[in-house]
């Protein structure tokens, strides 16, 4: 019994650390006044990276008047210092995002402002479109299910 019993300590001993190092946060919230915004945090050999960045229902005020809007960042970079920051333009170069943001243990905060001719929640396009500096919260948990918005891919 004992012959097998310190092989699966050993094994379980050095199995432990290698998980600790590789993992994967989710978080998700709201941005102020209305919206929400999700991510997720992985590391992997001691390096942190933010990615599945999403917008959704994001109000914006557009020449036609107030609508929401939303964004599909994906990969927005690596976290530095708790930080990160992600500047970008949609696929035809007609709109801009910017957002920062900061992960402390188990929660994250941030601004968004999205500028431009976007794609509006509705499906029609928005000219001379901006969000302003909006704030977002989001804590770490479950990330709700994504709404049906179609958002620019930025």
């Amino acid at each position: 019994m004992k012959r097998f019993l310190i092989p699966l300590v050993l094994v379980l001993a050095l199995a432990l650390p290698g998980q600790a190092l590789a993992g994967t946060k989710s978080f998700s919230g709201a941005i102020d006044p209305s919206g929400t915004v999700s991510f997720k945090v992985k590391k992997k050999h001691g390096k942190k990276k933010v990615t599945g960045l999403k917008f959704n229902q994001v109000p914006i005020t557009c020449d036609g008047g107030a609508s929401t809007t939303g964004a599909d960042v994906g990969n927005a970079g690596r976290l530095k210092h708790k930080k990160f920051g992600f500047s970008g333009s949609n696929p035809s170069g007609t709109a801009t995002l910017d957002a920062v943001g900061k992960v402390t243990g188990s929660s994250a905060s941030g601004a968004v402002q999205i500028q431009g001719d976007v794609l509006l929640s509705d499906g029609s396009t928005g000219t001379n479109c901006d969000t302003g500096a909006l704030g977002w919260t989001a804590a770490k948990g479950k990330i709700a299910p994504a709404s049906p918005t179609r958002a620019p891919v930025f």
